[in-house]
């Protein structure tokens, strides 16, 4: 099976799209035919990104603020009725320590 035939239809968030390796990753996929939500903070980046790639939408946000990460799998449920893939670029995880754990500094 080809990889293109693969990636047909997929439903792929990328964050961090806006410039680098989170365009390229975006652009990739839809070249292979997934249908692509680009996430960032600045939307003239996300734009630029999508430009000239109709299976790429732009969806400006910042991952670290309250409630983004809801409202962007709302968006995405809403618009495709699913998510497939997830490629998280810069600082899309959060970290925080564990309740009742200390933190030890790495030396």
């Amino acid at each position: 099976m080809n990889s293109t035939a693969t990636q047909s239809n997929r439903v792929v968030v990328v964050t961090g799209a806006g410039t680098g390796i989170g365009r390229a990753t975006a652009r990739a996929f839809a070249a292979e035919g997934a249908h692509v939500v680009v996430i960032g903070r600045r939307s003239e980046l996300l734009e630029e990104t999508a430009a000239g790639h109709n299976r790429i939408m732009p969806l400006p946000a910042d991952l670290t603020a309250e409630g983004e990460p809801e409202r962007i799998v709302q968006t995405v449920a809403r618009t495709y009725g699913r998510l497939d893939v997830l490629a998280a670029g810069r600082r899309a995880v959060r970290v925080e320590p564990c309740p009742g754990r200390p933190v030890k500094p790495v030396a």
